[in-house]
C-alpha cells in the first residue's frame, strides 16, 4: 500500500509539473517573454513525455489478478488506463504538443519580429495594390503597405486620407515626398483621360516614424473637381535636400502645372522613385 501511495504521489507530482510548466509557457508567449517561453515550453515537453510514457508503461505491466490463475496476475492481460491515468496522459500530451508548437513558432517567427501594424484611417479603408520599384542606390527602401480612404461629393472635389509603411530608413540627406499621376486609360466625370505626368507639392513632405509608418490627413485629392472615375497612382520618391530648388523650377512652368512632368525630369533633379500605390476612384 505504501508503495502504491508513493507511486500515485509521484504520478500527480509529474502531472502538476506538466501543468505548471504548460501554464508558464502560455503566459510567457502571451506577454512576449521569449527566453521564458523557450524554457517553459521545453520543461513542459520533457515533463509531458515523462508523464505520458510513465502512465503507458504502468498500463503495460502485469494485468489484474485472475481467478482462473489462482488469484495471480495474468502477464498476457495488460491493464487498461484508468480515468486518472487518461487524465495524466492527456496533460502530458498537451505539454508535448505545446512545447513543440512554441519551439516551431519561435524558430519561424521569433517574438518581436511580428509584422508591424501602422495606424489606419478612421473611416472605411481600402488596402491598395502596391507596385515597388527596384533601386540600386536604396535596396532596403520599399513600400510595404498603403491603406487609404476616399470620400466623394458628387462631381465636386474628392478627399483622400492615407497611411502606409516603408521598410528601411530615409537617408539623412534625403526627403520623402509623394508624387501623383493618373492612368490615361481611365476617364473622369466629363470623359477626359487621366494625365500620366507626375505632379508634386512642396508642402506634402512625408516623415515616417521609427517603424517606417507615416500618415496623411484627409485633404483634396485628384487635382480638380470632376476627377472622379480616374485611377490614380500615388508614388513615393526620395528627394535630396539640395535638389528641392531644382524640383521647384521644373514643376513651376505652366505646362508642368497642367500636364505634370516625366520621370526623366525628376531624375535630373536627383529624385529616386520607390514605387506607387494604385487608387481607383468610383465613377459618378
Amino acid at each position: 500500500m505504501a508503495m502504491r501511495d508513493g507511486g500515485n504521489s509521484r504520478r500527480w507530482l509529474l502531472v502538476l509539473a506538466s501543468l505548471t510548466s504548460l501554464v508558464m509557457g502560455v503566459v510567457a508567449v502571451l506577454i512576449g517573454l521569449e527566453a521564458m517561453s523557450w524554457v517553459a515550453s521545453g520543461v513542459a515537453a520533457v515533463f509531458g513525455v515523462i508523464t505520458a510514457s510513465n502512465e503507458i508503461a504502468r498500463a503495460g505491466g502485469d494485468g489484474p489478478s485472475d481467478a482462473r490463475t489462482g488469484g495471480e496476475s495474468s502477464p498476457n492481460r495488460p491493464r487498461r488506463l484508468t480515468g486518472q491515468a487518461w487524465a495524466a496522459v492527456l496533460v502530458g500530451a498537451m505539454a508535448v504538443v505545446f512545447g513543440a508548437a512554441v519551439a516551431f513558432r519561435l524558430i519561424v517567427n521569433p517574438v518581436g519580429s511580428e509584422t508591424l501594424t501602422c495606424p489606419k484611417p478612421s473611416d472605411t479603408i481600402t488596402q491598395a495594390k502596391v507596385t515597388s520599384a527596384s533601386t540600386a542606390a536604396y535596396p532596403d527602401l520599399k513600400i510595404e503597405s498603403f491603406v487609404y480612404n476616399v470620400t466623394y461629393n458628387g462631381t465636386d472635389f474628392m478627399h483622400l486620407e492615407a497611411t502606409g509603411r516603408i521598410t528601411g530608413k530615409v537617408p539623412e540627406d534625403q526627403l520623402l515626398y509623394p508624387f501623383g499621376s493618373a492612368d490615361p486609360k481611365t476617364r473622369d466625370a466629363y470623359g477626359n483621360a487621366g494625365v500620366e505626368g507626375l505632379f508634386w507639392g512642396k508642402d506634402e513632405l512625408i516623415v515616417p516614424d521609427q517603424n517606417g509608418c507615416w500618415s496623411k490627413p484627409q485633404r483634396r485629392f485628384g487635382g480638380y473637381a470632376g476627377a472622379r472615375g480616374l485611377t490614380f497612382y500615388y508614388h513615393l520618391g526620395l528627394v535630396p535636400h539640395s535638389q528641392i530648388s531644382c524640383l521647384d523650377k521644373v514643376l513651376s512652368t505652366k505646362d508642368a502645372e497642367d500636364n505634370g512632368v516625366e520621370a526623366a525630369d525628376l531624375t535630373r533633379c536627383g529624385v529616386t522613385l520607390l514605387g506607387y500605390a494604385h487608387i481607383p476612384t468610383d465613377p459618378v
